[in-house]
């Protein structure tokens, strides 16, 4: 998702701004003004309740070329707000008390209330439905959200009547349990996790003493700095060995086939062009139909990697040619001007409707590409209003 559109959505959108929220927006705003970092208020994401998971952020966690050692606070895993007040207290002090040598050394970002609303307890790490869980999303939100702050210390910040810091073992299937296990099944390594409880105003006593133990770099930042010096062909040849996930004539697959054609040509690797030709071979060989019985514009979509494969000897280009235009004068049908036969009626029919024909240089109908945004079928005329926020 872009960043205008994430902003749209945690901040422009009806979400549910309680009493409690606006006044923890309130204090992260102040905290996010005072000079340094962390400056960026942000969201890690929505609840089902559409509660924002606030966050202060740095602007550093992408950025290789940092040498400071990375800590991420969280609180109010369990829904106590005052815990979540420790951990605001702490950033504060971060960016007004703590010495020099410290803010030179590290950076911060936070996440003070992890579960609003206290719906039901967490269990880490996730196992699946990472982009669309209907039942627990946030425990995918933190989960995704602390892994890509790079962390080199992941600190659970707690509001109680005395000091307490937990190093050791933590409670099983928590964040901070999870985080530290070599078995979470991230792919990433393990970050160093520690559990810091402090009564109101006491976290300027223990916050020092626990970052100077923090010596190293953690493996789950090695792993992401590794990652995001890469070379672009390298990711390239990454994503082409394994996608499509699930082979099939649509938009998504055909769009991973097509580059992977042409990655096979720049680099001139014959077995990615093989890959390619060994997952559609059962539509270049007529063994499977090119539409079922439901036709939509994002199956057809999934027709340009004929036009693609045209360019390609060790491919029977009558036959590729032949699906190609099979998929772009079914796409081209229209009921009436502007009312497309497989268009949904929203503003994806303007470019899934026309990626084939696009490709496959038949651009003779696409003048009256535009009169696609009016309302089809008698559907509401938000498709037009559709148009507007990421196109």
């Amino acid at each position: 998702m872009c960043g205008l559109c994430s902003y749209w959505l945690l901040f422009c959108t009806d979400v549910n701004v309680t009493a409690q929220d606006a006044e923890l927006v309130a204090a992260m705003t102040d905290i996010a003004t005072l000079t340094g970092e962390p400056s960026v208020l942000s969201a890690a994401g929505l609840t089902n309740e559409m509660d924002r998971l606030l966050t202060l952020e740095n602007t550093s966690a992408v950025s290789p070329a940092d040498t400071r050692r990375r800590v991420v606070l969280v609180a109010g895993l369990d829904g106590d707000r005052a815990s979540g007040d420790v951990a605001l207290e702490a950033v504060r002090w971060f960016k007004t008390v703590a010495d020099a040598k410290i803010r030179s050394e590290w950076s911060v970002s936070v996440l003070p209330l992890a579960n609003p609303g206290t719906r039901q307890a967490f269990s880490f790490p996730p196992e699946d439905g990472f982009y669309n869980d209907p039942v627990v999303p946030e425990i995918r939100y933190l989960w995704r959200w602390v892994t890509y702050q790079a962390p080199d210390v992941v600190i659970e910040l707690r509001s109680g009547t005395e000091i307490d810091v937990v190093t050791g073992a933590k409670a099983h299937r928590s964040l901070m349990d999870a985080l530290s296990d070599p078995d979470n099944g991230n792919g990433l390594g393990i970050v160093q996790t520690i559990v810091v409880t402090v009564p109101d105003g006491a976290i300027s006593q223990v916050l020092p003493s626990v970052l100077s133990g923090v010596v190293e770099r953690s493996p789950l930042r090695e792993q992401l700095q590794r990652r995001l010096v890469r070379e672009p062909l390298a990711i390239a040849r990454l994503l082409a060995e394994r996608y499509p996930g699930t082979p099939g004539m649509a938009y998504i697959p055909s769009v991973a086939w097509v580059h992977t054609l042409r990655l096979a040509t720049l680099v001139r690797d014959p077995a990615l062009m093989e890959k390619v030709l060994r997952e559609v071979d059962p539509w270049l060989s007529g063994d499977q139909q090119l539409v079922g019985e439901r036709i939509s514009f994002a199956g057809l979509a999934g027709t340009m990697v004929f036009s693609e494969l045209q360019n390609f000897y060790q491919v029977d280009v009558t036959r590729a040619r032949s699906l190609a235009d099979q998929g772009v004068s079914l796409a081209a049908q229209e009921e009436a001007p502007g009312q497309p036969v497989y268009g949904s009626g929203w503003s994806d029919d303007i470019f899934l409707g026309t990626v084939a024909s696009a490709l496959a240089g038949d651009t003779g109908w696409l003048g009256g590409v535009g009169s696609i945004g009016r309302p089809v079928r008698g559907t509401a005329p938000a498709v037009e209003w559709s148009l507007a926020p990421c196109s």
